[in-house]
C-alpha cells in the first residue's frame, strides 16, 4: 500500500492555502491537482491577498481625499443640532480612547487634591481624565469633554 506524502493531501493543501497562503500555493504547486485547478486556485488565491491588500490600504488613507480641519476635529454643528462632519476624525478618534484609557486606569486621589480650590473637582474619573487628556493633547478640557460626546454619540446604538 502507498502511503501518499502530506504534501499531496488535500485537506493539508486546503488548510495551508488558508492559514499561510505562499506554503499553500507552493504545495499545492507540488500536488497532483489538474494544471487547471492549480491555475484556477492561484488565481483566487492572489485576488483574495490583493484584496485584503487594497482593503487596508483604503482603510489606512480613509482621510487622503477628504479635508480635515487644521487643528484635528470638528464640532461645528448644522441647523438641525447634526455635527457637520459626520466622520469621526483621526485626533477625535484618539483623543476619545485616550480618555477612555484614563477614566479605566485606576487613580488614588487624595483628600488635599480632591479639595483644591486651585481648579475644578478632579475625584471625578470622567473631569479627571479630561483634564489629563488635555494636557497631553494640548487642548481645552472643555473640547476633550465635546470630542468625547461627538465620538461618544457616533459610537452609541441608535434607537428606533
Amino acid at each position: 500500500m502507498r502511503r501518499t506524502r502530506p504534501r499531496n493531501r488535500f485537506w493539508l493543501v486546503v488548510a495551508a492555502l488558508v492559514i499561510v497562503p505562499p506554503l499553500g500555493l507552493f504545495m499545492l504547486w507540488k500536488s497532483p491537482w489538474s494544471r487547471l485547478a492549480k491555475v484556477v486556485v492561484s488565481a483566487l488565491c492572489v485576488l483574495l491577498i490583493a484584496g485584503a491588500v487594497v482593503g487596508a490600504a483604503r482603510i489606512h488613507n480613509r482621510w487622503s481625499g477628504k479635508k480635515i480641519p487644521e487643528c484635528g476635529y470638528d464640532l461645528t454643528m448644522d441647523s438641525r443640532n447634526r455635527y457637520r462632519t459626520p466622520d469621526i476624525l483621526p485626533l477625535e478618534r484618539e483623543v476619545f480612547n485616550a480618555v477612555v484609557r484614563e477614566m479605566r486606569r485606576p487613580q488614588i486621589i487624595s483628600p488635599i487634591n480632591a479639595y483644591s480650590a486651585e481648579g475644578p473637582n478632579l475625584s471625578q474619573p470622567q473631569t479627571r481624565a479630561f483634564a489629563i487628556v488635555a494636557e497631553r493633547h494640548n487642548l481645552d478640557p472643555d473640547v476633550v469633554a465635546a470630542i468625547y460626546r461627538k465620538v461618544s454619540s457616533h459610537l452609541a446604538p441608535r434607537g428606533r
